[in-house]
Parts: structure tokens; C-alpha cells; sequence
């Protein structure tokens, strides 16, 4: 059993890599920047900045519940679609090489 006071708050684990990951490749696919994601968030109800989606996208800010329910609200998937690695992607098929991170969908292995 891993004691808590032994990691750190803000370490993102696997989860949270892929929802980092997936966020990006899914904002993108929509066209969307990070301001105008952050605009449609406070739109609906989730006043984040354009920094916190920055953050979220590059591992520094952990996505809470609350969180994934917007952003998966604002791109038209489901939070599940944010936490699961693509498995549509034609480069890994979902799954990259142990250690490495595909080009394609962003999914760590």
C-alpha cells in the first residue's frame, strides 16, 4: 500500500495523461482554441480559463469530476470518451509501444 504523504498532490497518474491527451486531440478536431474552449465552458456553466485548459492539457492541473463533465458537455462526448484511449486511431490502434506516446492520438503508453 502506498502511503499518501509520500506522493504529491498534483502528480497525474495514467488517467490522467490520457484525459490530457485526449482533450487536446478532441479540441482540435473541433477547431476550437484554448479561449474559445474556455468561452463555451463559462457558457455552460463552468467559468475556467483559457490557462486551465492549457494546464489540463499539458498535465499540470488535474481535471476534477466537475470538470470532465463540462468539457466533455462543450466538445459533444462523453466523459468516458475523455478518460479511454482512442481505439480509432490508425497509427497505435489505442495502444502505442510501452514507454512511448503516439504522434497520431496523443495516448501514452
Amino acid at each position: 500500500m502506498t502511503d499518501k504523504s509520500s506522493r504529491r498532490a498534483n502528480t497525474i497518474g495514467r488517467a490522467g495523461r490520457q484525459v490530457s491527451a485526449n482533450l487536446m486531440r478532441l479540441r482540435r478536431m473541433h477547431g476550437l482554441s484554448m479561449r474559445t474552449m474556455a468561452e463555451h465552458l463559462e457558457r455552460d456553466g463552468w467559468p475556467i480559463g483559457a490557462n486551465a485548459v492549457y494546464r489540463i492539457e499539458s498535465g499540470a492541473r488535474r481535471a476534477d469530476t466537475d470538470d470532465l463533465v463540462h468539457l466533455a458537455a462543450v466538445l459533444g462526448v462523453t466523459v468516458q470518451d475523455l478518460v479511454d484511449p482512442p481505439t480509432d486511431c490508425e497509427t497505435c490502434r489505442g495502444t502505442p509501444p510501452p514507454g512511448f506516446r503516439c504522434q497520431g492520438c496523443g495516448t501514452n503508453a
